[in-house]
């Protein structure tokens, strides 16, 4: 059983732990990842809307030299959307960039198939790779701080 809430709510906590750290070690964000995502989206959703909205007000004997070309366009820009969903972005929770030049290209939590706790945060920097391992040794502890803190929480509330 794949536990996806734990992986969830550790992705989500990536980005405040990576970004509140101390000066040393915050990193700054970088949303171009997410930027791309949402323009492929929101392009492909305004050409459906717009087709939608003109058949609707015109009919269809004026829309219709504008749908074959509304559709493979809607196709287009939905396949390069999933090609950058998977073969891009593939997997990343996290992209930034540290003070001191380091870059960070991709973190995210893997957890194991029948673990109630997550196993590692994979960060995969340009450069310093020892540094990294620590860096991410330093997040995992962070987290399973967290995570025990929420537990206790949890059981306190019971």
């Amino acid at each position: 059983m794949y536990n996806t809430e734990l992986k969830t709510t550790t992705d989500d906590a990536l980005a405040p732990i990576l970004t509140t750290l101390p000066k040393s070690y915050k990193f700054t964000q970088q949303h171009y990842l997410t930027n791309v995502r949402l323009a492929l989206g929101y392009v492909a959703v305004t050409i459906a809307g717009v087709l939608f909205y003109a058949d609707w007000k015109l009919g269809w004997d004026a829309t219709k030299a504008y749908t074959a070309p509304a559709c493979v366009a809607y196709f287009v820009l939905n396949s390069a959307l999933t090609y950058w969903m998977w073969f891009v972005e593939s997997g990343k929770v996290f992209v930034g960039t540290r003070e001191g030049g380091q870059k960070v290209r991709g973190a995210c939590a893997y957890i194991g198939r029948h673990a109630d706790t997550f196993g590692a945060v994979c960060l995969s920097s340009v450069q310093g790779e020892q540094r990294t391992n620590m860096f991410a040794s330093a997040v995992n502890a962070q987290l399973l701080h967290q995570q025990k803190q929420a537990n206790l929480q949890a059981e306190n509330t019971l």
